[in-house]
């Protein structure tokens, strides 16, 4: 750059470290971007897997009591809270 004016030196440099620093910028906003969408997906699995896990519960019979009969012949399933010794006791 010896052969360039001053002006056409700044500009260049003015340049690059403008480009530099919005690529650091979009950068940094992909990743929190990207730690948001990982945290969302998390919290989607946790609830979905609660959910699988309860319907096996329910499947199986552990995870509900049969009620009392109503009318019609219906019954009604109340949940009961089972604990992890007794999960692991059942399995």
């Amino acid at each position: 750059m010896s052969h360039v004016s001053i002006s056409k030196s700044y500009a260049v440099l003015a340049g690059i470290e403008g480009y530099t620093r919005t690529k650091h910028k979009v950068h940094a906003l992909h990743e929190k971007v990207d730690d948001t969408k990982n945290k969302i997906m998390q919290s989607r699995r946790s609830s979905e897997q609660a959910k699988d896990e309860s319907r096996k519960l329910d499947k199986s019979g552990f995870g509900a009591v049969q009620g009392i009969g109503l009318r019609n012949g219906h019954t009604s399933e109340k949940p009961v809270e089972v604990s992890m010794r007794e999960r692991r006791i059942e399995e």
